[in-house]
């Protein structure tokens, strides 16, 4: 009975750190309709970039904060949610409250590695779009002349490493359960 549960309780601490990793998908319950806003985020030569961080000003899915922060494959970017993939330069922030008088700011507050931040851009979500898009285009940051390179192994570092922190202490649990 006990090996049984094994696998159940595995998946279950596998599930709830991958929805804390992940984080929260931000939403805002109130009864208005909802829309979508999707942030396209590129190089002048129209290829997507991985790396960026977005406030919006006010939180268009939850009018009591001020600000909502998203973050590219991150804090409350459903992507996946939509598309079943996290898309590099690709954030989707789901469930916006829809209100023809309402003004958005996107301020891009961190730009991916080797590239200036965009300019801010104004929006409104009414009832009649069902997603609404901006693209911020970024150029390239040059160091002596020369264009700075993205580190993608700094960038993957964190997770791979607790990617092998899990797989080591789920081992070490089952074979400490074979044990005794």
């Amino acid at each position: 009975m006990k090996k049984a549960l094994f696998p159940l309780i595995a998946m279950a601490l596998v599930l709830g750190l991958a929805v804390v990793l992940i984080g929260p998908v931000s939403a805002g319950f109130q009864a208005f309709e909802k829309s979508s806003l999707e942030i396209l985020k590129v190089d002048e030569d129209g290829k997507n970039l991985y790396g960026a961080t977005f406030e919006i000003a006010p939180d268009p899915t939850n009018w009591t904060n001020p600000v909502l922060t998203v973050v590219d494959n991150g804090t409350n970017d459903g992507d996946y949610l939509i598309y079943g993939d996290k898309k590099p330069g690709v954030l989707l922030v789901l469930f916006c409250i829809t209100d023809p008088n309402k003004e958005y700011t996107v301020t891009e507050t961190v730009a991916p590695p080797g590239f200036q931040a965009a300019a801010a851009q104004t929006v409104k979500i009414t009832p009649a779009e069902e997603k609404v898009t901006l693209t911020f285009i970024n150029e390239t940051t040059t160091v002596g002349g020369e264009v700075y390179p993205i580190n993608r192994v700094g960038i993957l570092a964190p997770w791979l490493g607790l990617a092998l922190l899990l797989i080591g202490g789920l081992t070490w649990f089952s074979l400490r359960r074979r044990t005794t």
